[in-house]
């Protein structure tokens, strides 16, 4: 039995490896017309024709978010995941995912952003930290009803980068929760049946999480939503070095020359 499973995660594994890289191709040539309507190199498109490039274009969005994980999830389970290393402040991070999942956040959904003024500085892989983010957003509004309030908070504390997600949607069971980050687990709810998904993008999002030293803590209840917590170490800055001390030269000492005198003069010093 373990022999078949061991197969069968193996043969998992190989799909979203092949599916992935075969999707990337016709997802370029395609993303690659969608920009020429877009900018009306194809001839000026009518107002129905510009609404129908947005939406296609966010559904192209979805399409490559997919690939990208699906290629993550290979690489992850092959052990050929390379992070790039860069410092980060993760408020610029969270905006950008919100940019990625404005077009995703229909039914009147209400996404917002609260960051602290001051710079939240972690070191990692910028398009992966990204990911998690534009995860744990896609899947609050997934899980939220319609005109749902979701809420992205940004936080630093004890030496660790702090970003919540919380939504106020249908909540999860006490016993799914062990359940919720394995790899292809989807959580079934009646109210929830018809959101889509491969089940790979909170799995991904935690091992992405601990890629770099960080994780991903939930706090859910029926009923009451749920806040994913993403937490990440916070970068070292890099003592910095100390200016060179120049020391100047001392100025010449006066040279002073004492001339002896008749004891019964005045005495006379001068300087030279």
């Amino acid at each position: 039995m373990t022999e078949r499973l061991t197969a069968l995660e193996k043969t998992k594994s190989q799909f979203l490896n092949l599916a992935s890289h075969e999707l990337r191709s016709p997802l370029g040539v395609i993303n690659g017309y969608l920009s020429m309507l877009e900018q009306g190199s194809l001839g000026q498109l009518k107002e129905s024709g510009v609404r129908a490039v947005e939406v296609l274009k966010a559904k192209t969005l979805e399409l490559n978010l997919l690939v990208a994980q699906m290629l993550d999830a290979a690489r992850l389970e092959d052990g050929r995941l390379a992070l790039k290393r860069d410092h980060l402040d993760i408020r610029q991070l969270a905006g950008r995912a919100m940019q990625v999942v404005a077009p995703l956040a229909s039914q009147g959904h209400t996404v917002t952003l609260e960051t602290p003024p001051n710079e939240v500085i972690v070191f990692g892989d910028a398009d992966r930290i990204t990911t998690i983010i534009v995860n744990l957003l896609e899947n609050a509004i997934n899980y939220s009803p319609n005109g749902g309030k979701i809420q992205c908070l940004v936080s630093a504390a004890d030496h660790v980068a702090i970003l919540s997600v919380v939504d106020h949607g249908v909540g999860i069971a006490r016993e799914d929760l062990p359940r919720l980050f394995n790899r292809f687990e989807r959580i079934e709810h009646r109210e929830t049946s018809h959101v889509g998904g491969t089940g790979l993008g909170l799995y991904l999002s935690r091992e992405l999480a601990r890629q770099h030293g960080g994780d991903i803590l939930l706090e859910s209840r029926v009923g009451s939503g749920s806040t994913f917590t993403l937490q990440l170490p916070l970068a070292v800055a890099a003592p910095e070095k100390p200016a060179p001390v120049i020391t100047e030269p001392e100025p010449a000492t006066p040279r002073l020359h004492v001339v002896a005198a008749d004891p019964e003069s005045d005495s006379e010093s001068r300087l030279a």
